[in-house]
């Protein structure tokens, strides 16, 4: 046929091997000089040398370096190549709704010339030279054929002669990793590895591929100053019968139906929920799921944005599962497909489908409805497209608003402005990068598709020429948009009065690039401060965000605490303190942004990590690696909270505060201990992760090698030194350690201001950009909440204290409250010993040893870390000097065959006994033979893995043991002399835990408990071993089965008061009422007289008590200067760990609260007081 049409010219066949004559078969590709034509009377003709890729929303900028891309051109001229052509030597822009399916609007393809037409250095003048180069060749290379000959390994050389006087030669280095020096007629020539050099009279090399001479030039993409005075209109979704509908039976595939006039087509259905499905009743939210051919997909229900999802070029179609909220009566479910261009490669394209394939609601009384068969009501397009909002006439027919009342961050928004042409005549651009995705108009006419939503994905490493390119090889702009910048022609202008137009079905945007989190596409340096929720009261919470807002925080983090969510399996709570949606919302009122580490693994010296106990006893599990029992709890949990967080639009591209979400936490030592199942599961975590869709991005602290576009973020006292595993990626300080967790037997650790604030100049000046202080607020680690040996206190040394209360000037610490400028420096002074004066342009500042000034102007001192002007605060512990009038329980050790109780042969271990419902397990046992006294008494020993320990002889306390202030060694062997009698001895031994490990390698498998030997040495037969005897146990008090801490079941038992209350008897318990003290002061229990247990008020525990622990550890005088770790500032030294313990003033009513203590060692009740903690 094309022959037929007599033009007068070749035709050519690309990539068409059996091309018929006359029609000339050429090749495409990175390198063609291996390409042979069908017939020897054709030429060798190369018609796409590719320059690049094309690149696509959610993909990478691909780049050729101009290195390769010479090379592949004379590795083709040299094997008898006479037609090259460069696709793209200006790549240009897809206006309009022209680009192929999810090709981004800029096909710039990193050409000579690049979209605006500009010329990109250095490949323009490096193929310039090249050029030149190949026809001063042209005679011989024309009209010779080469002598090929190979001077040494991996070297080539091509000649062409054509007569005396027209040679030419090619002379080549094929070496990937060296340079090499070939001899040719006497002369040596040094070739670069994987480069070819022309000689174009066989003597003088006039180029080299790798030689490149020219600089790269770096565009710079400047704002022209203007500002746009935005209107905006947004429109609602179709409803049934509304304008332009029409109605079917079933889903219509998308093209058949719009015949691409527009992107768009709406499915809108209604559903009725009767009043009686359980959903409604019981809270667990339906799960409505769209199979998508493709492209994206915005759902809405009843109007509200419930979800987005899309697919991408390699995978267009995919799934999306969405909880929603669904009211009783009739609800609207519309849900927007949309193209993001049409497939244009690949065998019949035109058959392959975009659109709904199907729709189902899952969670009903019926169990799940197939909607997919319903009748649908279809609209193609959007109102705006309808209305052609875009032109000027179009514009009039709405009521557009501006000012305060414009549409943020709201889907279906069409916004508007005019604006003068910039003056000047360089190329123009509009910058999208706060926006989410839709079109763009510029007086009418369509600059093409935007999506900066979309972040790319991909490897952005380093990128040598060396070696053959393919695709993927070189990348750039992972984690930003894959486009950001939008080309708008000068010829489409007017000098004044110019209409642009942007329709935006999405909303805001979080991403990052190799500098900052960017929020909305502006870089943001973000101070963050850590807060856990239910560390306080939700009374205390909106005071504790709004001091963290005075102090100049950003943003609030928090770790998700996965056992105080699912105590047990399938049973949640989240009421109370462990409100995280209304703690959540709390910071949003505040105007700061969310970090959301959801884990679910979070150390944090909390209790078994923040993992449920009930996890470690699902059949065949083992934590934190590649297990698939253990991966499918974690992905159930986190998809749990992200689902929560998605329907109540918490995420910030719903209009949330929700800025940055965490997935695991310090996992690298884990996975370094474990090798490569360790590795295949944080692989595993992050592409979970990434693949729930939440619009934010994921971090992983403490993890080199997370995989992108995971974050990698420092933990530290200092992470100045800290690198991103990528260029690409901000560097980040997840937690800035501001003090350290105190133990039970240890000393209160703290850290000087000075030294933190140094800590933190140093990391912005070596190019920090987030921070997070870990902690801002400790608070209370109230219940048997806390880690192994942790304290009830969780104070941290933060500059809000555990009460709640200023530990010190915020502005102390928080340093940048200047506004922005031009020019800012850090001076800084690292002698320790002696102040210094450092001279900066022309002024001398006086720098204190161990500090950093910064100059926010680059002139005047604003701030010097050791400069502290504020006053240290020192906090009074006040008593409110009421008393108490106490009374008092004591139980009995437990009898063999007493209620409760159970036998078994052999020592059990206590966590998978007791599953932690308790911290206390009692082993008692009876032996009866008799013992003869001659004064020797016996010797009871008992091997424990701990924590604590408590045994008894007939009844009576014969001794305690437990670890003396140390974290690392929880085992304990008690040894005591021990006075028997004939006959029947009861010994009754307690075990006590004291928190449960919250860190390690396999820490869930670490035993606690008796697990022996249990001996009595000094009978008559020498040393029993009582460990393989039969034992009767019982979990838990007595007290605690009979709710003793409660008001009803403190009505069970008989108390003592007057001369028969119990004073330092082993297992007593206290109880008394009081009226809450007047005014609005933090209060406190002063425990110091007592001995080792718990405490509760009106029901509620505040936590384990140990005041008979006392603090061992060096407590001297503490210098700011230095390095700080956390056993340079030590005090408490000999005083108990923690002497006062917070009653939150919540949890009291005005008269008759009840205060309830158990002390399983003994302590003076009457030396109980309230405290009120003043400044």
């Amino acid at each position: 046929m094309a022959v037929g049409l007599n033009i007068g010219v070749p035709w050519i066949m690309c990539k068409q091997a059996d091309a018929l004559d006359p029609i000339i078969n050429t090749c495409n590709g990175y390198y063609c000089d291996g390409f042979v034509p069908n017939k020897d009377y054709k030429p060798k003709i190369w018609t796409e040398n590719w320059g690049a890729w094309l690149s696509e929303f959610g993909g990478t900028y691909r780049y050729r370096p101009v290195e390769d891309m010479a090379f592949a051109t004379l590795k083709f001229i040299q094997k008898n190549g006479t037609f090259v052509n460069y696709y793209m030597y200006h790549g240009g822009t897809n206006f309009g709704r022209t680009s192929g399916r999810f090709v981004t609007t800029s096909y710039d393809y990193d050409s000579p010339i690049d979209e605006y037409g500009l010329i990109r250095e250095p490949k323009w003048s490096h193929f310039r030279n090249m050029h030149q180069a190949i026809k001063q060749s042209e005679i011989a290379l024309l009209w010779s054929n080469p002598t090929v000959t190979w001077p040494g390994k991996n070297l080539e050389v091509h000649t062409f002669e054509a007569g005396p006087h027209n040679c030419a030669a090619f002379l080549a280095n094929y070496n990937l990793d060296s340079s090499a020096t070939v001899n040719f007629r006497d002369t040596q020539y040094n070739l670069p590895a994987w480069s070819i050099s022309i000689l174009p009279d066989c003597k003088n090399e006039v180029f080299n591929t790798a030689k490149v001479t020219v600089p790269t030039t770096q565009p710079k993409m400047l704002p022209t100053g203007g500002t746009f005075n935005w209107q905006s209109y947004t429109e609602a979704t179709p409803s049934i019968g509304s304008w332009k509908t029409f109605a079917a039976n079933g889903l219509k595939g998308q093209l058949p139906t719009t015949w691409d006039h527009t992107d768009y087509l709406w499915y809108t259905t209604d559903v009725t929920i009767d009043s009686n499905e359980a959903f409604l009743k019981y809270g667990q939210l339906p799960i409505l799921t769209v199979e998508s051919a493709g492209h994206a997909l915005s759902a809405f229900i009843n109007g509200q944005l419930a979800g987005i999802a899309y697919g991408n070029s390699q995978t267009p179609q995919f799934t999306t599962s969405e909880k929603v909220k669904l009211q009783a009566g009739v609800n609207k479910i519309a849900l927007l497909s949309s193209s993001v261009g049409l497939p244009n490669i690949g065998t019949h394209f035109e058959q392959w489908k975009i659109g709904l394939n199907s729709v189902t609601l899952k969670g009903v009384n019926a169990g799940t409805w197939d909607m997919s068969k319903w009748k649908w009501t279809y609209k193609i397009g959007t109102e705006g497209e309808d209305l052609k909002l875009y032109t000027s006439e179009g514009s009039s027919k709405v009521s557009w608003v501006d000012g305060s009342e414009s549409a943020i961050k709201k889907p279906l928004t069409w916004y508007k402005a005019t604006f003068d042409a910039p003056d000047g005549n360089e190329p123009l651009a509009l910058d999208m990068n706060t926006m989410g995705k839709g079109e763009v108009w510029i007086n009418g006419q369509s600059i093409g598709r935007h999506w900066a939503g979309n972040k790319a994905f991909g490897k952005c490493n380093k990128c040598s020429y060396v070696g053959f390119f393919n695709e993927v090889k070189c990348q750039a702009g992972c984690g930003q948009p894959s486009q950001r910048w939008y080309h708008v022609p000068r010829s489409w202008l007017w000098q004044k009065g110019n209409l642009v137009v942007v329709f935006d079905e999405w909303v805001g945007s979080v991403s990052y690039d190799g500098k900052a989190i960017l929020i909305n596409g502006k870089r943001r340096l973000l101070i963050s401060g850590s807060i856990h929720y239910p560390r306080s009261t939700p009374d205390m919470w909106p005071d504790l965000i709004n001091k963290a807002k005075e102090g100049g925080i950003d943003v609030i983090e928090t770790y998700v605490f996965w056992n105080g969510h699912e105590p047990s399996k399938g049973q949640f709570n989240f009421e109370g303190r462990f409100d995280l949606v209304q703690f959540i919302k709390l910071i949003q009122k505040a105007g700061l942004y969310a970090f959301l580490r959801i884990g679910p693994y979070v150390c944090a010296e909390w209790n078994f990590g923040g993992l449920p106990v009930w996890l470690n006893y699902v059949p065949g599990i083992a934590f934190r690696q590649n297990n698939e029992p253990f991966k499918a709890a974690m992905q159930s949990f986190t998809e749990k909270i992200v689902d929560m967080m998605k329907a109540e639009n918490l995420f910030e591209p719903q209009g949330g505060p929700i800025i940055l979400a965490q997935i695991e936490n310090e996992y690298e030592l884990m996975e370094w201990g474990i090798g490569s199942i360790g590795k295949q599961y944080a692989e595993w975590a992050a592409k979970m992760a990434v693949g729930l869709n939440i619009g934010v991005p994921w971090v992983m602290c403490k993890q080199h090698d997370a995989v992108d576009p995971i974050i990698n973020a420092c933990n530290g006292y200092y992470c100045e030194g800290f690198v991103p595993n990528k260029d690409s990626k901000p560097k980040m300080w997840t937690e800035n350690w501001g003090g350290w967790l105190s133990e039970f037997g240890g000393t209160f650790r703290y850290r000087p201001v000075e030294d933190m604030a140094f800590a933190v100049s140093k990391f912005i000046q070596k190019n920090g950009t987030f921070f997070n202080y870990y902690m801002y607020h400790g608070g209370t680690n109230f219940g048997s909440t806390s880690g192994r040996f942790v304290t009830t206190s969780y104070d941290y040394d933060s500059p809000i204290d555990e009460y709640g209360e200023h530990n010190s000037n915020p502005d102390a610490i928080h340093i940048f409250e200047s506004e922005p400028q031009n020019c800012a420096a850090f001076l800084a002074n690292y002698n320790q010993d002696s102040s210094a004066t450092v001279t900066f342009r022309d002024t001398q500042y006086n720098l204190p040893a161990w500090s950093i000034s910064i100059l926010p102007d680059c002139k005047n001192e604003a701030f010097n870390t050791a400069k502290v002007t504020a006053h240290s605060i020192h906090p009074k512990m006040i008593p409110t000097g009421g008393t108490f009038n106490w009374y008092s329980y004591t139980e009995a050790p437990v009898s063999v065959g007493g209620t409760k109780t159970f036998a078994a042969n052999g020592l059990k271990e206590q966590l998978s006994t007791t599953w932690d419902q308790t911290d206390y397990l009692c082993v008692t046992i009876q032996q009866d033979e008799a013992f003869l006294k001659h004064g020797q008494l016996p010797i009871l020993t008992v091997e424990s893995a701990g924590h604590a320990l408590s045994a008894f002889i007939n009844g009576q306390l014969v001794g305690t043991a437990y670890s003396h202030g140390n974290l690392n060694t929880p085992q304990i062997t008690f040894s005591e002399k021990v006075n028997l009698q004939a006959g029947v001895n009861k010994i009754s031994l307690l075990s006590s835990s004291v928190g449960l490990q919250n860190i390690g390698t396999h820490f869930e498998q670490w035993k606690i408990g008796i697990l022996g030997p249990v001996t009595l040495k000094g009978v008559n037969a020498g040393t029993m071993d009582m460990s393989k005897w039969r034992w009767t146990y019982k979990i838990g008090m007595e007290g605690e089965d009979l709710k003793l801490y409660t008001s009803e079941g403190s009505s069970k038992v008989r108390w003592e008061d007057g001369s028969g209350l119990a004073i330092k008897k082993p297992l007593t318990w206290y109880k008394a009422t009081f009226d809450a003290p007047d005014g609005n002061e933090p209060l406190a229990l002063d425990m110091n007289t007592m001995g080792k247990g718990e405490v509760w008020i009106n029901g509620q525990s505040i936590g384990r008590h140990w005041a008979g622990n006392k603090a061992v550890g060096k407590c001297n005088k503490c210098s700011y200067v230095g390095l700080f770790t956390e056993g340079k500032c030590q005090v408490g030294c000999g005083q108990p760990s923690q002497r006062w313990y917070h009653v939150p003033r919540s949890w009291l009513v005005p008269k008759q609260n009840l205060v309830i203590v158990f002390d399983e060692w003994g302590g003076d009740p009457s030396g109980i007081s309230f405290i009120k903690r003043t400044i």
